[in-house]
């Protein structure tokens, strides 16, 4: 029976009771199976820089460039297999929540490298823009992260507390909705944040269109949301004089998008509303019908 000596603990064992590496330079180094488990458990809490560097794999405690004492050695990474059959269930569990965590870490971190590379490229862009064009892009960013809401190119709602932010997904019929991520209660109709509770607002909310009521179908969810929408744009583009039409044009994709081609006819010219078979046929009555409840906006005129 061939046996093996653990260089750590220094008994010896049968090679089926350990680990052996292979490295290629010189004689292997075996490690029983008790020694091995704490060795990958400890593995396990190195810093995050350490684990990244060797891509999460356990190696040779003796490997070279792991803090080794055999500079000689130079043996792959063991296969995941191995290290299975020579540890706790436990450990091995540990060992790939570790590896999900860096990888998290890691994609957390180059994506954060990517967006300061893209944020001090659009600095500098924004820098050089005219008084005109930088309050053209604010209004552009604004109506964007705050109205037309979107999460990789698709329409969501957000949580309307400032520090939340979270998208609104699943509603249920009530329209005191609570926010499963804050605990926010806000007003499915206007989207007011109520503190705690949205019940009493919303039973009084002048936007609530089922006379009061707490409950009503989605249909009227997705219509009030519509509603909001461009009550907000309108108060938004009224605040911009002379530069709405510009602004109107900047966010022109994502209008049709969110099926608002009644904003397109009142700032950029009912004719190019129309030029797109994309967008959604421009309803003088609806129109109508929610330009009365933007404030202090001035009647429109239909030819």
């Amino acid at each position: 029976l061939a046996l093996r000596r653990c260089w750590n603990c220094g008994s010896r064992y049968a090679v089926s009771e350990g680990v052996e590496c292979s490295n290629p330079n010189a004689h292997q180094h075996f490690t029983c199976n008790g020694c091995f488990d704490v060795y990958v458990k400890s593995q396990c809490s190195d810093d995050a820089r350490t684990i990244i560097k060797r891509s999460g794999r356990v190696v040779c405690p003796l490997c070279k460039g792991d803090g080794a004492t055999d500079a000689k050695c130079s043996s792959p990474a063991f296969a995941d297999i191995t290290v299975a059959m020579h540890t706790s269930q436990s450990v091995f569990e540990q060992l790939l929540q570790t590896r999900a965590d860096i990888a998290r870490m890691k994609m957390k971190s180059d994506l954060e490298e990517k967006h300061q590379k893209r944020l001090r490229v659009e600095l500098e862009a924004y820098r050089k823009l005219g008084s005109k064009r930088r309050r053209i892009r604010e209004a552009k960013a604004y109506i964007e992260s705050i109205i037309l809401t979107q999460i990789e190119g698709v329409p969501v709602d957000l949580c309307p507390r400032i520090n939340c932010r979270r998208p609104f997904l699943g509603f249920d019929g009530c329209f005191a909705v609570t926010c499963s991520h804050c605990g926010s209660g806000f007003c499915g109709w206007c989207f007011k944040d109520c503190g705690e509770d949205a019940h009493d607002h919303v039973r009084n909310c002048p936007y609530n269109l089922k006379n009061g009521n707490l409950f009503a179908p989605i249909e009227m969810f997705d219509q009030s949301n519509h509603r909001r929408r461009t009550r907000d744009l309108r108060r938004m583009l009224n605040t911009m004089g002379s530069l709405a039409k510009e602004v109107v044009a900047e966010i022109t994709p994502d209008l049709k998008k969110f099926g608002m081609a009644h904003i397109l006819a009142e700032w950029g010219g009912e004719a190019e509303a129309s030029s797109s078979s994309s967008l959604v046929k421009f309803d003088r009555e609806i129109a109508a019908e929610l330009h009365d409840e933007a404030d202090g906006v001035e009647d429109l005129v239909f030819n």
